[in-house]
């Protein structure tokens, strides 16, 4: 048997900014490749870059007429829409309020956020639930202490929460209170600036439709206040359902039919409808002929099929991942309503493909104008640089970064090491190792210590040749800065590991894998989504040293955690069944091999396209079983050698081995 694949043997650390656990692969590769490293236009002055800020927010709050403007021409529309939650979804707090400002449209809950001073805004810690008649913790915290938020922190946090509970362009006044446009989701929050359009008397050209775009699309589209499935890292946390396109992503209505939309069953201009029966209705359009394999009681479809799942004390969301649910919980389903569901076809990028008036990069002015206000600040520097990054304009990011630096170092701010960690990994993302190695080097010999063991990290991706050295210095910083059993210190042992192993130096690996493993489970539990990837390494490690069943049980594990954990379509569900495939190849389980080789086959597809070379390497490992059992490998061997050609060109030397693989085939 030879299995081969184009994934790597060993994962390899990158310059990253928070620790990510690495996977390792399978170890029946003929040529196993070996660890690599992977990791504008400027704003002259700041006089230019206030000025370009308030024209362009100025020109943008210009082109949004309000949704009064709607109502002359669009009376149902408007009538119902004025009834509904989104309308709502924002409003001054009255007085007597617990903040300045009331999140929420009141039919479940409403949160209060209040401006602490010019820089920060506070999320309070307690929330009204009118249905429940109660007051509580507010969703994600601990106490009642409240979380506070940087106005222009680099995720733009706060504005985020403004931006999808307002409509049109965000702006700031000068004591940094933060103005919205329109309060509500008004009716350009979706179809955009609609000045144009009651200028033009009403033209469809001069206005958005979403109601145009495909199911999957339009999936996103909402998504981007109510999340999308790419926000999910974690199906089994029962606060994920209160974000509904995810788990829709997920299910077999929507998958099998590629029409099944937000829209589908809701009034995008109406109120919320609760009544199961509605719903019902909904359901019996396509499903016309329902033949129960069990006695049901008289619920609804939606009762069974859709059930509520209690996300905290005072609230439930029905879960949008229709499917068959079993005993054991609520949110993932027992199993599929079609065992041949195909990949999520949806790869909407928000800031690509999206309207330009949903773009984040709308928020770029406020940004822009604090460090205009302040352009000898440091941290509006950094601001501003790590935004520009977040949407995807690293250049410019970078200048930005430039001047956050030479702020911090003309002052000796204690901060100088976190700005140079920024900048290091922009250089890095865009591979100009050469330029952030230095960088990482002198953020590393600060005094932050977490700052410190995440750059000698980037550092041993940089430099394969003292990954050790590097690594065993990030671990020593990590341990001396949170203590020896925080799960950082698990991620720094674990890529400690791999770097041993591309060493055989397998034995110490080993020990350092199942140390990451006792930090994980002891800080996580045994099913936390962190402990897959060391399970998966753990394995593959036994696998390669002849331990096949307790190899087999461990991986085994990771793959039922990924699933369960992460969702069925990620490249470490791919990767663990590629080690779990060549593990029961070995022991001669084919059929079953096959089954997980194909599944990681669609898995890449997915998340890579299917002209990608790590689909090739799929087919390549999937062919080589096929082969082995008699059945037609030379489709998909032929299938392989054009993907290399493509990507490599007509030299490439993964082709040729290919090719030299078809002619050997047994006629």
């Amino acid at each position: 048997m030879d299995i081969r694949s184009y994934k790597s043997y060993f994962s390899h650390v990158r310059p990253t900014p928070s620790y990510v656990a690495r996977l390792s692969v399978s170890t029946f590769h003929r040529n196993p490749r070996r660890c690599k490293s992977t990791v504008g236009r400027s704003i002259s002055t700041s006089i230019r870059v206030g000025a370009i800020a308030t024209v362009l927010a100025a020109s943008l709050r210009g082109q949004f007429a309000g949704s009064q403007a709607c109502q002359p021409c669009h009376v149902e529309q408007y009538r119902k829409h004025e009834k509904s939650g989104h309308a709502h979804a924002l409003a001054v707090a009255p007085a007597g309020g617990r903040g300045e400002w009331a999140f929420g449209a009141g039919a479940k809950a409403v949160t209060w956020v209040s401006r602490v001073d010019a820089e920060t805004y506070m999320e309070h810690g307690l929330s009204d639930y009118p249905a429940a008649k109660t007051i509580g913790l507010t969703p994600g915290h601990k106490d009642a202490s409240g979380r506070r938020y940087r106005t222009l922190d680099s995720q733009a946090t706060v504005l985020r929460c403004f931006r999808c509970h307002t409509t049109g362009p965000l702006a700031l006044e000068e004591s940094g209170r933060i103005v919205p446009a329109e309060l509500g989701v008004g009716c350009e929050s979706c179809h955009g600036p609609g000045a144009a359009h009651v200028k033009e008397g009403g033209a469809r050209s001069s206005i958005f439709n979403p109601g145009q775009l495909s199911a999957a699309s339009l999936n996103d589209y909402c998504g981007a206040c109510h999340r999308k499935a790419d926000d999910i890292s974690d199906w089994s946390k029962s606060w994920n359902v209160r974000h509904q396109p995810a788990y829709l992503s997920q299910s077999t209505c929507f998958r099998m039919s590629g029409k099944v939309s937000c829209l589908t069953c809701h009034d995008q201009h109406g109120v919320l409808e609760n009544q199961p029966a509605a719903y019902d209705q909904k359901c019996a359009g396509c499903h016309i002929q329902v033949r129960h394999r069990t006695p049901i009681a008289s619920r609804s479809c939606v009762g069974c099929h859709m059930p509520q799942v209690r996300t905290d004390a005072n609230l439930r969301f029905s879960n949008h991942w229709i499917g068959i649910y079993g005993q054991s919980g609520n949110l993932v389903p027992q199993r599929r309503t079609s065992a041949r569901i195909p990949a999520i076809i949806s790869k909407v990028n928000e800031e690509k493909d999206g309207p330009a008036f949903r773009s984040l990069s709308t928020l770029l002015p406020l940004f822009e104008q604090a460090y205009a206000k302040n352009p000898e600040s440091a941290r509006a520097a950094a601001d501003l640089g790590l935004f520009l990054k977040s949407i995807g304009d690293p250049e410019r990011a970078i200048d930005s970064m430039r001047r956050a630096v030479e702020a911090a170092r003309s002052i000796r701010s204690p901060e100088l090491p976190g700005y140079l960690e920024n900048l290091a990994n922009t250089l890095a993302s865009l591979g100009r190792n050469a330029d952030a190695f230095p960088l990482f080097t002198e953020a590393s010999r600060g005094n932050d210590t977490a700052v410190a063991a995440r750059c000698l990290v980037a550092m041993a991706g940089l430099d394969e040749e003292h990954a050790e050295i590097h690594l065993r210095l990030a671990l020593k910083k990590e341990e001396d800065g949170s203590g020896k059993e925080n799960p950082r210190v698990a991620i720094i042992v674990n890529n400690l590991a791999l770097v041993l192993r591309a060493k055989n130096d397998n034995k110490s690996a080993e020990l350092l894998f199942r140390r990451a493993l006792a930090i994980q489970e002891k800080a996580f539990g045994p099913n936390h989504p962190a402990v897959g990837p060391t399970l998966s390494n753990l394995g593959n490690l036994l696998q390669s040293t002849a331990r096949l069943p307790e190899a087999e049980r461990v991986l085994r594990r990771a793959v039922r955690i990924f699933e369960e954990r992460i969702g069925p379509e990620t490249t470490e569900l791919a990767i663990a069944c590629t080690n779990l495939a060549n593990l029961l190849a070995s022991r001669g389980a084919t059929a079953e091999a096959i089954a997980l080789l194909r599944r990681t086959l669609k898995v890449d597809e997915l998340v890579y396209g299917t002209e990608h070379p790590e689909v090739a390497g799929d087919l390549e490992n999937l062919a080589a079983l096929l082969a082995e059992t008699g059945a037609a490998a030379k489709p998909l061997l032929e299938r392989a050698a054009a993907i290399y050609e493509k990507n490599e060109g007509p030299a490439s030397q993964r082709a040729a081995s290919v090719r030299e693989s078809l002619r050997g085939l047994k006629p």
